[in-house]
């Protein structure tokens, strides 16, 4: 099979995120998600007449999270997500529940649960297996690995 011929199989193979980052900016992409998930959220929460209420002095603490956090990770997938694979973004992504534990217990001292810890980690060994499956790790690199792997930590 000709190298063309073996790419244009590759590109069919590809996740929607990736063939969107294709066709148009990724500054734009990215910039939508939150915007998407907003929109998704708080419609459920309207039909389901859920009250949306924030106390004053929480505003600050919310502003904050979602600036730097949401901000950071959605910066660091973008740059993460352009220069490694998709296989390899989507495991390093599935993580973060992984790193959330190890910080609850090596920094604040707090203890999970054993449903909580096999969930988590059979939640993870699901990804891999399920991506290793694919056998898709074309394109991958370790700086797009260590942007994808902070974007998740953030």
């Amino acid at each position: 099979m000709t190298r063309s011929r073996r790419h244009d199989r590759l590109d069919l193979c590809r996740p929607l995120a990736k063939w969107a980052l294709d066709e148009f900016p990724s500054i734009a992409y990215f910039s939508l998600q939150p915007l998407i998930a907003f929109t998704v959220l708080f419609s459920f929460l309207a039909i389901r007449r859920m009250p949306i209420r924030f106390k004053r002095r929480d505003l600050r603490l919310v502003f904050i999270a979602d600036i730097l956090s949401l901000g950071a990770s959605q910066l660091l997938n973008i740059a993460g997500f352009a220069r490694t694979s998709v296989s390899h973004s989507v495991i390093l992504s599935s993580s973060a529940p992984l790193v959330i534990a190890a910080y609850r217990l090596l920094i604040k001292r707090q203890r999970l649960d054993a449903r909580s810890i096999s969930g988590m980690i059979g939640g993870f060994l699901g990804v891999v297996s399920l991506v290793s499956a694919t056998g898709g790790s074309f394109g991958a690199s370790l700086g797009g690995d260590l942007f994808v792997f902070t974007g998740a930590v953030a």
